[in-house]
C-alpha cells in the first residue's frame, strides 16, 4: 500500500522504482518471524529459535503477557539517541576534541593561532558580573 501511494503521488521515482521497492519492503521488515511464531494448545506463546542454542534448546515458551513485554522492550524510548559511541568518540571522552570536526568534547580545546588567550580568573569573574545592574534595570528595581 505504501509503495502504491507513492508511486501514485511522486511519478518522478518511476526512473528508480527497484530502489523504492527495496526501501518499503525493508520498512515493512517485522522485528521477529511471524513464520517461526505459535500458539501451544495451553495457550503460551511459543517461538521457535533460528539456531539452537549450545544446550540443545530449539524452542522458547512464554506467557502471552511476558511475551509483549518482551516486545515492548525492543521499542526504542522517543528522542533517544539509537547510535552509542565508544572510546574516542564518546561524549565524555577528552581526547574527543581531537577527533570531532566539531571540535566538542570534555577534554581541553585546541587553540588556533587567531585564537585570544584565556582570561585570568579575575578577568572571568569581572567578564560574568556586566549584565547584573542591566537586569535589575530591566526588572524596574534599579537606577537607570
Amino acid at each position: 500500500m505504501l509503495y502504491q501511494v507513492i508511486e501514485e503521488y511522486w511519478p518522478e521515482f518511476q526512473a528508480e522504482r527497484d530502489k523504492l521497492e527495496r526501501l518499503c519492503r525493508y520498512i515493512a521488515t517485522p522485528a521477529f518471524s511471524s513464520k517461526r511464531l505459535s500458539m501451544t494448545r495451553n495457550g503460551r506463546v511459543r517461538y521457535e529459535l533460528k539456531t539452537p542454542y549450545r544446550n540443545g534448546t530449539t524452542h522458547v515458551l512464554f506467557e502471552p503477557l511476558d511475551f509483549i513485554a518482551r516486545l515492548v522492550a525492543l521499542v526504542p524510548k522517543p528522542r533517544v539517541k539509537l547510535t552509542r559511541f565508544h572510546g574516542v568518540f564518546a561524549p565524555n571522552s577528552k581526547y574527543r576534541v581531537l577527533v570531532v570536526p566539531a571540535k566538542r568534547g570534555r577534554g581541553k580545546r585546541v587553540k588556533t593561532q587567531n585564537e585570544a588567550p584565556d582570561q585570568t580568573p579575575a578577568g572571568k569573574r569581572a567578564s560574568m558580573t556586566w549584565p547584573l545592574p542591566h537586569i535589575h534595570v530591566l526588572r524596574g528595581t534599579g537606577t537607570s
